[in-house]
C-alpha cells in the first residue's frame, strides 16, 4: 500500500522541495529528503536559509527529519520562501504545522513575513502573522500570538515534549488570522479555536506574504522544533500529521511483509535515496544493511521466515553471512592442503 503521505513526499522530492497537489493540500515542507545537519552548512540544499548564529538544525528522530531551532545566547533564525506567496486581499489561507517545546526555557516564534530575505535575527518585527512558545517570568509555558503589537495568550500550559498541531487561518483582506490548536491526529474543530481576528501588519498592507520564518530567542539550544508544514487555499482544518511508521515497514501500511517491504531495500541497496518507501528505514540517505536488519528483525518477530528469500544484495552478502562464507572457505583451503600433503 502506497499511502497518500508517501506519495506527497515523493512529489516533494521530484519537485525539488515543494509541490502543490491538484487538490487543496500544498506541502511547504516535511523536511524529509534533506540531510541531517545545520541550515547554514547546507542541510536543505539552500531551500532554507539561516541568519544570525546558525542554530537551525535538521534532526533525525526515529527515521523522521524535523527542524529544531534556538540558541543558549543571542537570537537566531531560519526562513524559506513560500512558493507563489499569499497574495493581498485573499479571504483565507490556512497554514498547518506541528510544533514542540523541547525545554521549558523555549522562546521560539513561527510565522509569515512579507520580507523576502530577512537580515537580522534580532528583528522580530519582520513577522506578520506570528505565534510563539514561551515561558515568561511568573507564567506557565504557553502559546502566545502577537495581536496588534502585543502578545495574547492562546493556551496555557503546554507540555515539554508534546507535539501540538497549529492552524493559522490568515485573512489578508482584513489583515487578521485565527489560531486553532490541538494534539493527536484529529482534524481541528470549532472547539480548537483559541483566538480569532488576531491583528497583524507591520509593513505595507498590500504586500504579499512571501516567507515562512522560525526565530529563536535566547531560550536554550534547539529548544523548539517544527515539522510538517502545509499551506492550503481557503479554510482547511485537516490534520496533516503523518502516520506513525512501524519499524521495518517501508510502505506505511502498518504491517511488516515480504516482499512488499523487502523489495525496496533489495532494489535500492547501496543507493542514495530520499524516502522511506525506497527502503531507507533509518533515514540516513542511503539504503544499507542497517535498513535490511531493521526489516529482518521486525519480519522475524512477527512470525515471518527467511527461508527461500535471496539475501544476496547486489552480489554482496550480509556481513555476518560473508564472514561465515570466508571462514568456511578458509577451512576448506586448510583441509584441502592437509589432505594433499597426506597423500604424498
Amino acid at each position: 500500500m502506497f499511502c497518500r503521505n508517501n506519495l506527497v513526499k515523493l512529489l516533494i522530492v521530484l519537485s525539488g522541495g515543494c509541490f502543490v497537489l491538484p487538490a487543496q493540500a500544498a506541502v511547504l515542507d516535511t523536511f524529509n529528503g534533506y540531510t541531517v545537519g545545520t541550515i547554514g552548512t547546507g542541510a536543505t540544499g539552500g531551500v532554507w536559509s539561516a541568519i544570525g548564529p546558525d542554530s537551525g538544525t535538521l534532526q533525525n528522530e526515529s527515521g523522521n527529519l524535523l527542524l529544531s531551532s534556538g540558541a543558549a545566547v543571542g537570537n537566531s533564525g531560519v526562513f524559506r520562501a513560500i512558493p507563489g506567496g499569499i497574495a493581498d486581499a485573499t479571504a483565507a489561507t490556512t497554514v498547518f504545522m506541528r510544533v514542540r517545546a523541547n525545554a521549558a526555557t523555549v522562546n521560539t516564534s513561527f510565522g509569515l513575513s512579507d520580507i523576502v530575505a530577512p537580515t537580522s535575527p534580532d528583528d522580530f518585527g519582520v513577522f506578520e502573522p506570528q505565534f510563539r512558545m514561551i515561558n515568561t517570568a511568573g507564567a506557565d509555558l504557553r502559546f502566545e500570538a502577537r495581536n496588534g503589537g502585543v502578545f495574547a495568550s492562546l493556551s496555557t500550559p503546554i507540555t515539554v515534549g508534546q507535539w501540538y498541531n497549529v492552524w493559522m487561518v490568515v485573512n489578508t483582506n482584513t489583515d487578521t488570522w485565527d489560531a486553532y490548536i490541538n494534539t493527536g491526529t484529529a482534524n481541528a474543530t470549532a472547539g480548537d479555536l483559541k483566538l480569532a481576528n488576531i491583528g497583524f501588519r507591520n509593513g505595507v498592507a498590500a504586500n504579499p506574504l512571501t516567507t515562512f520564518l522560525v526565530y529563536g530567542g535566547a531560550g536554550g539550544v534547539l529548544a523548539g522544533s517544527i515539522d510538517d508544514i502545509y499551506i492550503n487555499a481557503g479554510l482547511n482544518l485537516t490534520n496533516f500529521t503523518p502516520p506513525e511508521f512501524v519499524p521495518g515497514d517501508t510502505d506505511g501500511n502498518g504491517v511488516v511483509e515480504y516482499p512488499q517491504d523487502f523489495n525496496p531495500i533489495r532494489d535500492n541497496f547501496q543507493k542514495t535515496v530520499a524516502l522511506r518507501t525506497q527502503g531507507d528505514l533509518n533515514r540516513d540517505g542511503k539504503v544499507e544493511f542497517a535498513d535490511f536488519r531493521e526489516w529482518k528483525s521486525a519480519f522475524l518477530a512477527g512470525g515471518g521466515s527467511l527461508e527461500g528469500i535471496n539475501l544476496n544484495f547486489a552480489g554482496v552478502p550480509e556481513p555476518t553471512s560473508a564472514c561465515l562464507v570466508t571462514f568456511a572457505a578458509a577451512l576448506m583451503t586448510t583441509f584441502g592442503s592437509r589432505h594433499r600433503r597426506g597423500r604424498k
